[in-house]
Parts: structure tokens; C-alpha cells; sequence
């Protein structure tokens, strides 16, 4: 698992696999940059991002995961553009809580629970999918 609490850094064309939990964690204040990666047999989700982060997410794959593909919680906010989200044990996406996500161009197919999963107060903006 890769844990980010804080700080600006960035991920390109790397395997996350997490068999105990979350693929990647993102908390606090971070803004990373997350770009051709490859996410799968992750227990939990892929990515979370929570607390008050802004992730930017493009062009990652994210297939044959246990649990969620992407999921973005309390008021975390960012642009998750391009990646592929299939095959998936639970839904693809999740957005809830206060968060601000945006999605855009990604394919999302064969979530055993259904695509795109919004709830509480969420504000997500979703164009062309």
C-alpha cells in the first residue's frame, strides 16, 4: 500500500497491488499526481482519497480489484481523467461524504455492484463517459 498524508509528488507508469487493503491512500492536504499506472487485486479499493486532498488521476488502469475502484471521501477533491475502471468486486466509483471529484473520459464497465456510486452530500462534476 501507498500511503500520502501531505506533500505534492507524483507516481508515473508504476504496479500497485495491495492483498490487505487500499492499493493507494491519499489523506491531509497531499496533491499527488498519479499518471499510467496499473492497480489491481487490492483488497479494499484501488485508491482512496479522503481529508482535504486534490489528487490528479489520468491514464491508470484499474482492473480485477476485491473491492471499489476509485473512491473519494470527506471533502478530498480532484480531476480523475482517462483511466479505465473494470472488472471490479464492488462498484468502480465511489464519491461521498462533503468531496468534490471530477471525472472525466473514463471508461467504467463490469463493476459486480454497478459504475458510479454517489452519496451524501457529494458535489461531483461527471462528463463524458
Amino acid at each position: 500500500c501507498i500511503s500520502i498524508a501531505g506533500g505534492d509528488c507524483k507516481f508515473t507508469d508504476c504496479s500497485v497491488a495491495s492483498s490487505a487493503g487500499y492499493g493507494m491512500m491519499v489523506w491531509g492536504f497531499a496533491t499527488p499526481r498519479v499518471e499510467g499506472c496499473a492497480f489491481s487485486g487490492c483488497k479494499h479499493a484501488a485508491i482512496i482519497c479522503g481529508g482535504y486532498s486534490r489528487t490528479h488521476f489520468q491514464a491508470n488502469e484499474l482492473r480485477d480489484n476485491e473491492g471499489f475502484g476509485i473512491v473519494v471521501v470527506d471533502s478530498a477533491a480532484g480531476d480523475f481523467i482517462e483511466n479505465s475502471v473494470s472488472a471490479n468486486g464492488k462498484c468502480g466509483i465511489v464519491s461521498a461524504g462533503a468531496s468534490e471529484p471530477s471525472f472525466a473520459k473514463n471508461s467504467v464497465s463490469h463493476g459486480m455492484q454497478g459504475g458510479y456510486w454517489l452519496r451524501d452530500e457529494t458535489r461531483c462534476v461527471i462528463q463524458d463517459c
